[in-house]
């Protein structure tokens, strides 16, 4: 009876150090891609987010062209998504401290992004309210024409 109960524990014990070996593997594996970080174009500008700071670069000096705080609530795993920032810092584009501004983003891997800024001939720069700048800054209004492409540094 002692043999038997031995047998079983080192299978057990061999079970349990195998279900944590193919765990951890799984975690590894299944880890999301994240937005968060410093994105950098080939021509130098950039963006980084950093928990709910984003940050738009002119430069690899990172001069700041505009910064705020991420005031929607994105899904930053997504492969594409918006996000709205409250500007806390209107940098060499001048946006206006308080007001709101959107920022696209799709096609997210691991090392690249394509990112965009809201845009279009006579329309809005910002706006004033989170629910403007969401209803404003939108595809189908015709913003967001460009995107340009940004590396994970």
């Amino acid at each position: 009876m002692l043999k038997k109960f031995w047998v079983l524990m080192a299978f057990l014990a061999l079970l349990l150090v195998s279900y944590q070996e193919t765990t951890e593997e799984d975690d590894e594996t299944n880890k999301k891609t994240v937005i968060s970080g410093y994105w950098k174009s080939s021509y130098g500008d950039g963006f980084d987010i950093s928990g709910t700071t984003y940050s738009q670069y002119d430069d690899s000096s990172k001069t700041v062209s505009f910064a705020g705080t991420i005031v929607n609530d994105p899904d930053l795993t997504a492969s594409s998504n918006y996000i709205i920032i409250k500007v806390t810092n209107g940098g060499t584009w001048g946006k206006t401290v308080n007001n709101y501004y959107a920022l696209p983003y799709k096609d997210l891997t691991a090392t690249t992004i394509k990112e965009s800024s809201a845009y279009k001939t006579g329309g809005q720069s910002e706006m004033t309210t989170q629910a403007g700048a969401e209803s404003e800054f939108t595809i189908a209004n015709g913003y967001f024409s460009y995107y340009g492409d940004y590396i994970k540094q």
